[in-house]
């Protein structure tokens, strides 16, 4: 039975720090839409598909926030799953 609590902790880990890094991601991503059209003076979202310079930054913002925000996410909702009452051994 230990062994199906411990499965069951870290599926569910995983699991929140995955919607955790989603729900972040985009939220920066968000903000580098509005800052992109800001700057350049775009007011059409639908313009920013044939600017080849957003995609790359876009891309770029969501490696980085993939090497940074994911681990963190990830402790966190692990420090969570241990914190509950319900996987105590």
């Amino acid at each position: 039975m230990k062994n199906w609590k411990s499965y069951l902790q870290v599926t569910l880990s995983i699991l929140l720090g995955a919607v955790l890094f989603l729900a972040i991601d985009f939220f920066i991503s968000e903000l580098l839409v509005r800052f992109y059209m800001g700057k350049y003076e775009i007011t059409n979202r639908l313009d920013l598909g044939e600017d080849m310079g957003f995609g790359l930054l876009a891309v770029s913002v969501f490696l980085l926030s993939l090497i940074v925000v994911m681990p963190i996410t990830q402790y966190f909702s692990w420090r969570l799953m241990k914190s509950l009452n319900w996987f105590k051994r």
